[in-house]
């Protein structure tokens, strides 16, 4: 049977000249194709066969991607390697069993292809010189994007097109009663020539068993599809670009054992499709220090750590940012912590006075027994951050002034933006949980009178944040208060010590 097909293509290819129409050229390549059906990219005895039709260029980037098919399989034996499998000639992976030539449009024909009654696409193919020379993928659902042959033949190593890192490592969970976060980024790789746009993440959770979870994900699909919830959407030539981890909460009984980041990018016309994968064991942070709230009074927890909170989207990758020495998410676990009133009003009067807001100049104090590690508090209470003072005076300047504690086993406490001149402590003093060691100010990077709390694992803007647990504290619901032994609080929150 093989004999007779070759036999058939011989026949047409000894017929084929360039006088012939392009819708000629078309149909007998087609026909002679599909007969043949080869698997993946033709090669050997099959690619000699339809040699005839192809243009020199069509034909020479066949045979390079080739080459580079065999390098593969070389390279990684124990994976396929690209071109081996799908049907390279036409939209849909599967191939087609018929075609119809609908019309010429100059050297280009386009066509209609089936591969069961109720699967059609189309097709134009570019006919040249009286030989085909590339075909413009029509694009036939979310699988078989639109492009063209030739770009697809330019492919190379896919799995070092894009990778994906997870951090930071280690990952930790925060966790109580109520459920548990993971606050991890994507560090998104890109290590082509042009820019990609991510179109898919996946998150896959498995137990310590290795059984599946749950698995979630972000995609194109729908009018408003869920992957325009990533505001990173394209990753530049050869950059890097951090997307937040979309999928941040799970239910308390969840066993994050192993968590899976699946991602698909595409090319501007999709005709190159990528994939990146990473994998992290998240462990459950267990805080060494036992803390209580900085502030004894009734206080809102104005902007925390949850997935919309500026202190979890703090970029690090941002060009500018890192020019100004940050490398990390120092702030991952941070909170804004406002005193309010009991209908939780922060301020009365003018606004823009300091001493209007019911928080300013309130003691803070110490979250736990530590040693102080650093204090500066000579910078006025202005609301007036130059970002250039941080190339002569560091990043901690985005405080202004600030007392950090350590508390041994790689915890530190910092406290930003306190009062001018309300630091009660100085380095290297040991302090007491609940001694005072400053004031509520607005120094620094502040919009308004508050303080900004953070744990994490080292004194500086070098640190990575870590998450916290909270003692005995009320959860103010209104009407209802809830007493929390040990907990979480988070943005919107509004809370208060009970000791």
């Amino acid at each position: 049977m093989r004999a007779c097909i070759a036999l058939a293509i011989v026949l047409f290819s000894a017929s084929l000249h360039a006088a012939d129409a392009p819708q000629q050229i078309v149909e007998r390549f087609y026909t002679a194709y599909i007969a043949a059906k080869p698997a993946g990219l033709p090669d050997g005895e099959d690619l000699e066969r339809l040699k005839p039709f192809l243009s020199d260029r069509l034909y020479a980037s066949i045979v390079d991607a080739l080459k580079y098919r065999d390098e593969m399989t070389k390279r990684h034996p124990d994976e396929k390697p690209p071109f081996v499998d799908g049907d390279h000639f036409t939209s849909v992976f599967e191939g087609p069993r018929s075609f119809k030539v609908l019309r010429t449009e100059g050297e280009n024909v386009r066509v209609r292809f089936t591969d069961a009654p109720d699967v059609t696409w189309e097709d134009v193919i570019v006919v040249k010189d009286g030989r085909i020379d590339d075909v413009i993928y029509g694009g036939a659902g979310e699988f078989n994007p639109s492009g063209r042959l030739s770009d697809r033949l330019k492919y190379r190593d896919e799995e070092a097109a894009v990778t994906v890192t997870v951090s930071p490592q280690p990952a930790y969970v925060s966790a109580d009663a109520s459920g548990q976060s993971l606050s991890v980024d994507l560090l998104v790789e890109n290590h082509t020539q042009e820019p990609l746009d991510l179109d898919e993440v996946h998150m896959s959770v498995y137990d310590r068993a290795d059984k599946l979870v749950l698995r979630r994900f972000i995609d194109g699909n729908g009018t408003r599809p869920s992957i325009r919830t990533a505001d990173v959407r394209e990753v530049p030539a050869g950059a890097t670009a951090l997307v937040f981890n979309p999928f941040h909460d799970f239910a308390p009984e969840v066993d994050l054992h192993t968590v899976r980041f699946d991602l698909k990018l595409s090319s501007k016309d999709g005709s190159r499709r990528h994939t990146a994968s990473a994998a992290v064991k998240p462990e459950v942070y267990r805080g060494k220090a036992r803390l209580i709230l900085p502030i004894a009074g009734r206080m809102i927890v104005y902007d925390g750590h949850d997935f919309l909170a500026h202190h979890r989207r703090w970029d690090y990758t941002i060009p500018g940012l890192r020019q100004l020495g940050f490398r990390t998410n120092f702030m991952r676990y941070s909170y804004d912590f406002v005193p309010v009133d009991e209908s939780g009003n922060s301020f009365a009067g003018a606004e823009e006075k300091n001493e209007s807001w019911f928080g300013f100049g309130q003691p803070v104090r110490a979250v736990a027994d530590g040693t102080v590690a650093a204090v500066v508090d000579t910078n006025p209470d202005d609301r007036k951050f130059d970002p250039a003072s941080i190339v002569s005076g560091g990043t901690m300047k985005v405080w202004g002034n600030y007392v950090v504690l350590d508390h041994g086993q790689g915890e530190f406490s910092v406290y930003g933006h306190i009062r001018q001149g309300s630091s009660r402590v100085k380095a290297g003093q040991q302090v007491r949980r609940g001694d005072a060691v400053a004031a509520i100010g607005a120094s620094g990077s502040s919009m308004f009178p508050h303080l900004h709390y953070e744990l994490q694992t080292a004194a500086g803007t070098d640190a990575e944040g870590l998450p916290s647990l909270f003692e005995d504290f009320d959860r103010i619901l209104g009407s209802k208060r809830v007493t929390v032994k040990s907990g979480r609080v988070n943005s919107g929150d509004i809370v208060q010590a009970r000791k």
